[in-house]
């Protein structure tokens, strides 16, 4: 309580600028304690900002009700020292949302002590609990696991396993596996599909041949333009 005065006060003296001086005329305003509430100015309300702070408080408030101490302990036997990790998709038009958790990731971390990634969720980790809500016209999903996921890599990429005994290889390249990048850095420069044709060859020395890419090794799902690449994130491709 003692705090509150010293803070209302500095962020009074920060905006006052902003008053309609026609609510303050004849008042005194060298102080925010000397004037009532004044009038709210909608014209300057940010919209967007007003909008994107208010999903992100709603991320923030979800991830709080799934780590509450007096639900999860309850369902998983989890204590407050448990590692866990969160992860979220949301669904939104034109990502909105999306972009708002990831520019405030570090934010969203500090308060629900957890860290926070982005679908799809690691097939090792243990699903402690699942959760969906609205947002203000957008899906938000969160899936809760246990323990910190193990370090990798930051931006999205594949396992590439090349369906030959190793002799076709060119460029004075050798081996039958490689990893390909589909982004760097993150979130920029992803791969199309032809992006990822041409990159795969790279990876084996066979810029010269006309490659074709599959999901399993019996080459009977092609990877073709209308599989959007992202989707085979941390997936082994033929």
């Amino acid at each position: 309580a003692p705090y509150t005065p010293f803070l209302t006060e500095l962020m009074y003296q920060n905006l006052k600028v902003l008053i309609d001086p026609v609510s303050v005329q004849d008042k005194d305003t060298l102080s925010i304690h000397y004037l009532m509430l004044p009038r709210v100015r909608e014209e300057l309300i940010d919209r967007k900002t007003e909008s994107a702070m208010s999903q992100m408080q709603s991320v923030i408030e979800l991830g709080r009700v799934i780590r509450d101490r007096k639900t999860i302990p309850i369902k998983c036997s989890l204590v407050p020292t448990d590692e866990i990790t969160v992860y979220y998709k949301a669904k939104s038009e034109g990502r909105y949302l999306n972009n708002v958790i990831e520019s405030h990731t570090e934010f969203i971390f500090a308060t629900i002590k957890a860290p926070l990634k982005p679908y799809p969720v690691s097939p090792s980790d243990k699903v402690l609990i699942q959760e969906k809500t609205q947002l203000k016209g957008s899906e938000l999903e969160i899936t809760l696991t246990r323990g910190s996921s193990l370090p990798g890599p930051a931006c999205a990429y594949v396992n590439l396993n090349i369906c030959a005994n190793g002799s076709e290889q060119g460029e004075c390249l050798m081996g039958t596996v490689g990893t390909l990048l589909l982004e760097n850095p993150l979130g920029q420069n992803g791969l199309t599909h032809q992006g990822l044709l041409y990159e795969a060859a790279k990876v084996f020395g066979l810029r010269s041949r006309k490659l074709k890419l599959f999901l399993n090794e019996t080459q009977t799902q092609e990877i073709t333009e209308d599989i959007p690449v992202k989707t085979l994130n941390m997936k082994t491709v033929y």
